[in-house]
């Protein structure tokens, strides 16, 4: 590995994540979707430390998938699903694939599914019943909530 490598990293998460690699003295804290470059040597130490695979798996996306091969974990094809690829399996994919993903999918993915189910908003009810069996979130009463709100703004602004 090239010891100078940096790769893309994105908080996937909708919440602060900070670790430590104090061999390395390195301290590093990424707001919900924010993206850093990062040496692939830091993650892959990140990586061999306790909670370090945890925060890697369900919170932070690894850009490089040659650095996230060299690392001591595994992870299913589920964690390369990126904003783009979680639009796409809730605008065309199967009821089927959705389910494997709710099934294999880190945390962060998860949390793209919620909010994308959400903000498209998702029509399909199959996929949000799978959805609600799977997680617990209820797709429906958040978009009638959503709406509520909007109309709400909307008769404040007159």
């Amino acid at each position: 590995m090239d010891m100078n490598k940096k790769v893309q990293v994105r908080n996937r998460s909708n919440r602060v994540v900070i670790y430590h690699v104090d061999d390395m003295h390195v301290r590093r804290e990424f707001a919900p979707g924010e993206t850093k470059m990062i040496p692939a040597e830091e993650l892959i130490a990140l990586s061999q430390k306790a909670g370090g695979a945890y925060i890697i798996r369900n919170s932070l996306f690894i850009q490089d998938a040659l650095t996230v091969n060299e690392m001591p974990m595994k992870v299913e094809p589920e964690y390369y699903l990126d904003e783009k690829g979680v639009i796409d399996l809730l605008k065309n994919g199967s009821v089927d694939a959705l389910l494997d993903c709710l099934d294999y999918a880190p945390g962060g993915v998860i949390e793209l599914v919620k909010k994308y189910a959400v903000d498209l908003p998702l029509t399909d009810t199959r996929k949000i019943k799978a959805i609600k069996d799977k997680t617990g979130f209820k797709v429906d009463l958040a978009l009638k909530h959503k709406e509520e709100l909007a109309a709400e703004a909307a008769e404040a602004a007159g």
